[in-house]
């Protein structure tokens, strides 16, 4: 066609649609995606604000999301916030929420995660969202921000209301037919069982995921999903040979370089090697696995990782004071993010030691104002071993 603003943004909408394709079936560091995708933001600068730019920016943000490059992604997300107010478009200011929602999740950021999230799941109307799904190539933003509000809720401390989200992840598995949102939503539930100690929930979910990557070609969560099944069968049933399903996801992410879940994964092969007796690997894997941290600033499992570098040091043999620290850093960045949940795992970890220390006189005074945050009615298994705690202890 003749070089006209009618053929450019006719282009954009090629590439557009293009790029997110890529980056769905080769997964976020596909080079041949950020390619097409920086082309269609050059040729966005030719013409008038529109949709398209917004989308092209949209895209660009969950690329660099999924590297763990939170600090890009933001920028680019703050930029189509502004194009969405702009263009006085209700369904962009929607989608901006649900990108929003993915990035302060990453980053460790539950309260403005839940939020957003919340925000995408009040406007929940099944026609307008599947048709934005299929405008913009990617996932119904309702069913994945429910999967993440399965995991925000659970680590806020409403356990009740990530039970309810996690049911709508199912309700909405029945009725929508969308294999990315979907792939993304099971993703987090499986994260959020794991994070509750539940090996057959998370095995299940993990399942489903593998299932639905294989007959879609879907990439990305493929790796976490063997991770998670590794972790899963490690916990019911402890052998060497398991850690191999963790392994091997783990190596997937090193390839492709998507530093958003190699953390995670290190994190899940640390707690597996510890069940094996394997203490100095898991601590090896703890240690690599807080230097990304570091550097990518995706925090979300930042809290588990000390936590559990804690109970590594213990095993070792190392001075309990080194310990100590380490589950006060997991218990203060808990506090800092209102992450009520892993503040109270932190908190159990920090009794048993001083316990064993002689100071269990401390305990009722560090468990009691975390347990009263809670509703009361909540049956949490981990609220439950913490009363059981205050009580042997007071």
């Amino acid at each position: 066609m003749p070089e006209t603003v009618e053929r450019n943004q006719r282009q954009v909408e090629c590439l557009n649609l293009l790029g997110s394709t890529l980056t769905t079936l080769q997964g976020h560091s596909s080079p041949e995606a950020e390619k097409v995708l920086v082309r269609a933001l050059k040729i966005c600068d030719t013409l008038p604000q529109s949709v398209n730019k917004f989308n092209a920016l949209w895209n660009f943000a969950i690329i660099h999301l999924a590297r763990g490059e939170a600090g890009k992604s933001l920028p680019l997300i703050e930029q189509a916030a502004e194009l969405a107010k702009e263009l006085d478009d209700p369904d962009l200011g929607l989608l901006t929420d649900a990108v929003l929602a993915r990035q302060f999740i990453i980053t460790g950021d539950f309260v403005n995660a839940s939020k957003h999230s919340a925000r995408v799941l009040a406007q929940h109307d099944s026609a307008r969202l599947s048709r934005l799904a299929q405008d913009y190539g990617q996932g119904d933003p309702v069913q994945f921000c429910a999967g993440v509000d399965v995991l925000a809720s659970w680590v806020l401390g409403f356990p009740e209301r990530a039970r309810a989200r996690e049911r709508k992840v199912r309700e909405m598995m029945a009725k929508l037919n969308n294999p990315h949102s979907l792939s993304i939503s099971l993703a987090y539930c499986a994260v959020a069982s794991q994070l509750r100690r539940d090996s057959r929930a998370t095995q299940q979910y993990a399942n489903e995921l593998i299932e639905l990557s294989n007959r879609h070609e879907l990439q990305f969560y493929l790796p976490l999903a063997m991770a998670l099944k590794g972790w899963a069968t490690v916990n019911q049933s402890p052998s060497v040979g398991n850690l191999e399903m963790i392994e091997n996801g783990l190596a997937l992410y090193r390839q492709a370089k998507v530093k958003i879940l190699i953390p995670y994964c290190l994190g899940l092969l640390a707690e597996a090697q510890y069940e094996l007796g394997r203490i100095r690997e898991a601590q090896a894997s703890v240690t690599e696995a807080l230097s990304i941290v570091t550097q990518s600033q995706v925090g979300w499992n930042e809290i588990q990782l000390y936590r559990l570098q804690g109970e590594l040091l213990l095993q070792l043999g190392a001075d309990w004071q080194d310990a100590e620290q380490s589950f006060l850093q997991s218990l203060e960045i808990a506090r800092n993010r209102q992450a009520l949940m892993l503040e109270l795992n932190s908190a159990i970890s920090l009794s048993r030691l001083w316990i064993e220390q002689g100071r269990k006189m401390e305990v009722p005074a560090l468990l009691q104002p975390i347990i009263a945050r809670f509703d009361e009615d909540s049956d949490d298994s981990d609220l439950d071993q913490a009363r059981k705690l205050v009580a042997v202890n007071c």
